[in-house]
């Protein structure tokens, strides 16, 4: 029986690419034994708030917290330590004997773990954390935010020795001699994905609407947040936090009383969040931590302030994916108009609250289902899926 020791990257993006490859690869054989790590308390904590991401880990592996708690004293870290390093003795074991594979996000390129990288290299792969095609306008916009991002992600190239990815240009300009590159469909396409969010993730969104007295089927908004702090791209220091209000008084204006659901990220300033819900006090407002797959299958809008690679997710499930923001002139001129993404998002507003009170206007006359875009059949046996199986797992 194979094992695979997934170790995942401190931001939730590595969770939403791992599950949905897991869960097909447990498909074509259910024997795998997953074991899921992560070294952030903080990240830890987000995931099991997200209750669809959480069962969805526990339902194809086990998930272990290693690593120092973020806030300690001198003598938890010390301990930590002692920990960390038996942890990788254990590691180095089940590498040594047995039939082991290890997906991680960057840490077998950094620290201790490299050495195990060094002497394991053919059962360990670095697995590229986002699997939506990027735009050529998020590196335009890099350039006006300080980024160390793309200086990390060249030195892990350079360290790896196979690499698993899903957009064909995320090594553009890399050196790769002497990688062994495996080039997979994104999963968050796979028909695998898909039907795990409609059988355990809708039913979850329907309860939720149901616990607050809403109607599924009349649909509902949801409203994505990140940082809610200054943001280089934007007119002014506090445009995000100020954006926040003239969204959610716009739909409870025009949203004919329909349920807004606000999900925030790990990095959302929640004690601001709730200090502006309780200053303006909507009655349909409401926070949530379900999945956006889930959450944009019947959502009328699915809206941030900043590009979300949520957004990807809503654009999948056939939602009206809106970007309401505030980008300076120089943003503007850089992405010609564009969000940092226009690839997922249907509608680029630069604060012109008439045109997003049109929108709102018109997404109430839609009664259907969204309709999902392209799946891709993953379990068919020419699925590029079932043939990295084949080729890795199934000795």
């Amino acid at each position: 029986m194979s094992t695979l020791e997934i170790f995942l990257g401190n931001k939730l993006i590595s969770c939403d690419t791992i599950v949905p490859l897991i869960l097909s690869l447990k498909k074509i054989n259910n024997n795998i034994k997953v074991n899921y790590y992560i070294f952030d308390d903080r990240s830890f904590s987000a995931i099991k708030k997200n209750e669809f991401l959480y069962f969805s880990l526990r339902s194809t592996g086990k998930i272990y917290l290693k690593g120092t708690p973020y806030k300690s004293n001198n003598l938890r870290k010390y301990i930590a330590r002692i920990k960390t390093l038996l942890f990788m003795l254990k590691i180095f074991v089940k590498l040594l004997l047995g039939n082991t594979k290890i997906f991680h996000f960057g840490i077998f390129c950094l620290g201790p773990f490299k050495l195990l990288q060094i002497l394991f290299y053919k059962n360990i792969f670095f697995v590229e954390s986002n699997c939506w095609a990027g735009h050529k306008n998020v590196k335009i916009l890099d350039n006006i935010i300080t980024t160390k991002e793309s200086t990390k992600k060249d030195r892990i190239i350079m360290l790896s020795k196979n690499i698993i990815y899903f957009n064909k240009n995320y090594l553009k300009n890399n050196k790769t001699n002497n990688i062994n590159l495996i080039l997979l469909e994104n999963p968050r396409k796979f028909r695998t994905w898909h039907d795990h969010v409609v059988k355990y993730g809708i039913p979850k969104v329907k309860s939720q609407l149901e616990s607050l007295n809403y109607d599924y089927d009349k649909g509902y908004f949801v409203y994505i947040l990140g940082y809610i702090g200054k943001n280089d791209r934007m007119n002014h220091a506090n445009s995000l936090e100020i954006l926040i209000h003239k969204t959610l008084k716009l739909l409870d204006k025009y949203g004919n009383d329909i349920p807004v659901f606000i999900k925030p990220h790990i990095i959302t300033d929640m004690i601001l969040l709730n200090k502006i819900l309780k200053k303006y006090n909507y009655d349909n407002v409401h926070i949530t931590y379900l999945h956006p797959a889930a959450l944009s299958a019947n959502a009328k809008l699915v809206i941030s302030n900043c590009f979300s690679i949520s957004q990807a997710d809503a654009d999948f499930f056939g939602a009206q994916t809106v970007e309401y923001t505030d980008y300076s002139k120089a943003a503007l001129k850089a992405t010609n108009g564009q969000s940092e993404n226009p690839i997922y998002v249907k509608h680029f507003i630069n604060n012109d609250a008439e045109i997003f009170k049109n929108i709102i206007q018109k997404s109430l006359s839609i009664k259907s289902l969204n309709n999902v875009k392209y799946i891709y059949e993953d379990q068919k046996e020419s699925s590029v899926t079932t043939q990295f199986f084949l080729k890795y797992f199934s000795l």
